[in-house]
């Protein structure tokens, strides 16, 4: 019996060591590089939003640049009619010169080097989240030689529009933003 009760009170302590020292700091690695790749998604959109802005309406506050990270005011704002034939997106599409389109790839360039720290970094047991932020780093490296001609334009910027819209061809507009839910899935 003594040895019995040895071997398990040897078996538990074994079992809270590696807990505490295998564990729980795997967990804390793991909520810590969420947090941060939630917040490069988040300094990524406001980069974006920025540029946009500028070139839209020549300057913006910082707290337009806050309200417009929600995809409904993103939506609202950039579909708003500033002359009977187009609105704020085909004006930014419109405006667009190659310093713009630069500027937007390098901050898309900064996150996607970000998406790549994490998949290397981060043991994501779910296939979703993985095989998104793949396909998602591949569009970012498969646009960074956009030019501003007319029809490389218009895929880039309807890249962006699904982006920061929410939409979605195939379900229409989407109520939650599909990278922060892949980001909270890891």
């Amino acid at each position: 019996n003594q040895l019995g009760f040895n071997i398990g009170i040897g078996g538990i302590i074994s079992l809270i060591f590696y807990c505490l020292l295998v564990r729980l700091p795997e967990i804390e690695r793991r909520r810590r590089s969420k947090r941060r790749f939630e917040r490069r998604y988040q300094i990524f959109k406001k980069d974006c939003i920025s540029i946009f802005l500028s070139v839209v309406d020549n300057s913006y506050e910082m707290k337009q640049v806050e309200t417009l990270l929600c995809q409904a005011e993103f939506k609202n704002y950039f579909q708003h009619k500033v002359s009977d034939s187009q609105d704020r997106w085909h004006v930014l599409m419109n405006k667009s010169d190659q310093g713009t389109l630069d500027e937007i790839i390098l901050a898309m360039e900064v996150f996607r080097d970000e998406i790549s720290f994490v998949l290397n970094n981060t043991d994501i047991s779910q296939d979703e989240p993985f095989e998104f932020f793949k396909n998602f780093s591949s569009a970012i490296h498969s646009i960074k030689d956009t030019s501003p001609e007319y029809e490389p334009t218009k895929q880039f910027y309807s890249f962006l529009w699904s982006l920061f819209s929410g939409w979605n061809i195939s379900t229409g507009y989407k109520q939650e933003d599909v990278v922060q839910k892949m980001i909270r899935s890891i």
